[in-house]
């Protein structure tokens, strides 16, 4: 929620071997997530919710309406991709405070936003 701040709940994760040998695939994946991102950006939140509904088969449209209204409202919606290292920290130090990190990891060590870079940037 608002009061978390911004979390990298969801992040995309890939060996280097895998990245350097399919940019062009992960470029248009993140395309498409930008395409995604802007369709939400600039459409209602019923006209979103109708077009996803399907993705939540026990959900009904007014709730996820909702949601995406709470969402737009505390401006939950990240505009680029790119992880930032004070979201990454705020994410462990979750996992730690819940008992399910052992070692923390190094931001840069794991981290490449190159291709979210060149998309959003």
């Amino acid at each position: 929620g608002e009061a978390g701040g911004e979390i990298p709940y969801t992040s995309f994760i890939a060996l280097n071997s895998f990245i350097s040998e399919n940019q062009d695939v992960l470029k248009s994946f993140l395309k498409a997530l930008k395409k995604a991102h802007d369709f939400i950006d600039n459409n209602d939140e019923k006209t979103v919710a109708e077009a996803i509904v399907k993705q939540f088969p026990s959900t009904t449209i007014n709730s996820i309406e909702t949601s995406l209204k709470n969402y737009k409202k505390i401006d939950s919606w990240k505009k680029d991709l790119q992880a930032t290292e004070e979201s990454f920290t705020r994410l462990q130090d979750i996992m730690e405070n819940a008992g399910e990190l052992q070692n923390r990891v190094n931001f840069n060590d794991i981290v490449d936003n190159s291709l979210a870079k060149e998309v959003f940037g």
